[in-house]
């Protein structure tokens, strides 16, 4: 039994709309594929390649073309940076949500336990204090899903230029690049186009961990948390924020084994990057510290000497008595 893959010509060989049939002879035997039909490309896949998949797939090859040794790996460094640079603005968002979510945990918690069985009032309270925050459990996830796209092409992009030569993805600028002329080899010990199951992996979790530590690193309030409130069916958030900081390392290291090394390499210097980020995210001042700042210029009275305070006041005239 044996495996011949096709992906490095796939659309070189497939072009066409039509029947095929793939035929591979050994030793003058020969082996054949069940006959299969190349359709055209629906109006979702045209849109998604012409908005998203093919910029990003040239701009890599651009990022290999120009650095002098044709890295890829350097291609995919540059890369991640300037597209992490592009989606700067949601990602701090979706981070500053998170942070002020974290912040008003406590008083969530305090509404809970006011009012328990009441689900309707703790929902009304619940979400007065979120209005008062100027924030939403979305909030964090709607930024999210506007770099889905994006990222999901920046995956492609970097396994296909790994192990395939797919030049009619290029633009005509670039139609003239040799692939040949790529070095897949990174640093003298990453092989980019094969997958890495050890090192990378182990290191991908690590940085994961790392981010994720970070992300939910605000200190814990000092009121109790109610021990009831699973009864009444409201979500622990501490125990999903433990559950995520381990879990989603360990996804995470999983994919990196079971990907080409340059999807990992690409992985890891977005964590490296998001890393930096939410630590300066995390050294703003908390919402309610900005706002007792920045009142810290209104007028204030204080009281010297209270018994004494008639000496201020107008003497009211007396009338007097016939």
């Amino acid at each position: 039994k044996g495996k011949y893959s096709l992906l490095k010509w796939n659309y070189d060989l497939f072009n066409e709309i039509g029947r095929y049939k793939a035929v591979l002879t050994i030793e003058d035997i020969e082996y054949s594929s069940p006959e299969f039909t190349i359709k055209e490309r629906g109006l979702l896949k045209r849109g998604w390649d012409t908005f998203f998949h093919k910029p990003i797939y040239n701009l890599l090859i651009f990022f290999t073309k120009i650095n002098p040794t044709h890295s890829l790996g350097v291609a995919i460094v540059l890369l991640t940076f300037l597209m992490r640079l592009i989606l700067l603005v949601p990602s701090s968002r979706a981070l500053r949500s998170q942070k002020r979510m974290q912040e008003i945990q406590p008083r969530i918690q305090e509404i809970q336990r006011k009012y328990k069985g009441n689900q309707e009032k703790i929902a009304m309270e619940t979400m007065a204090v979120w209005k008062n925050a100027k924030t939403n459990p979305l909030g964090s996830c709607l930024p999210m899903l506007i770099q889905f796209p994006i990222l999901i092409a920046l995956y492609f992009s970097v396994r296909e230029v790994a192990v395939a030569e797919n030049s009619y993805m290029l633009y005509e600028f670039q139609q003239n690049f040799d692939f040949g002329t790529i070095q897949t080899m990174f640093l003298g010990i990453l092989e980019l186009a094969e997958r890495e199951q050890i090192f990378l992996p182990i290191t991908i979790g690590i940085l994961q961990f790392a981010q994720m530590k970070l992300t939910f690193s605000l200190k814990k309030s000092k009121t109790p948390e109610p021990k009831e409130k699973k009864k009444d069916g409201m979500p622990d958030m501490s125990s999903m924020n433990k559950s995520m900081t381990y879990a989603m390392p360990l996804m995470i290291a999983f994919f990196t084994a079971s990907l080409p090394a340059g999807v990992g390499l690409y992985w890891g210097t977005s964590t490296l990057f998001g890393i930096g980020q939410t630590i300066a995210i995390n050294r703003e001042k908390p919402e309610d510290k900005k706002n007792k700042s920045n009142n810290s210029s209104e007028v204030t009275v204080k009281v010297v000497e209270k018994n004494e305070k008639e000496k201020y006041l107008p003497k009211a005239k007396s009338k007097k008595k016939k």
